[in-house]
């Protein structure tokens, strides 16, 4: 399967992985969203999470965008790691905003840290999601 391209989500996994094909291939590749890490299955806000990507990705056409130019690298999962770009929108980003997951620069350096500090600023004033007190 190329890197480049577009590719359609043919599975949420959960908040912050999701299963990718391109068209005319069978090959599956999971992908891990960088710079967002939602709650674990059993854990509050899991299923909340869950849902919330899949209503941004689910089925839809999206672009893989690498952290840093070039290929797109692969955890120690072998899950390739990326920004999922769909209907022109950061998806990690937007998971951010939502206030299902804070922001975490452990799963990424400084490309988009500043829309998502944005994000998450908002997330929290605006008592969304997981910043709701519910």
């Amino acid at each position: 399967m190329q890197q480049t391209g577009l590719f359609t989500v043919t599975k949420t996994v959960d908040g912050d992985t999701v299963h990718v094909t391109q068209a005319g291939m069978e090959e599956v590749e999971k992908v891990r969203l960088l710079a967002i890490n939602t709650p674990e299955r059993g854990r509050p806000w899991y299923a909340e999470a869950t849902a919330a990507l899949a209503s941004l990705v689910q089925d839809k056409s999206v672009q893989l965008e690498p952290e840093k130019p070039g290929k797109l690298q692969r955890d120690r999962y072998g899950r390739w790691l990326a920004y999922i770009i769909v209907d022109g929108k950061n998806a990690n980003v937007e998971m951010v905003r939502l206030g299902w997951t804070p922001y975490d620069s452990k799963y990424s350096s400084d490309r988009y840290e500043k829309e998502m500090r944005a994000a998450e600023e908002e997330a929290r004033a605006a008592k969304r999601g997981m910043w709701s007190g519910k």
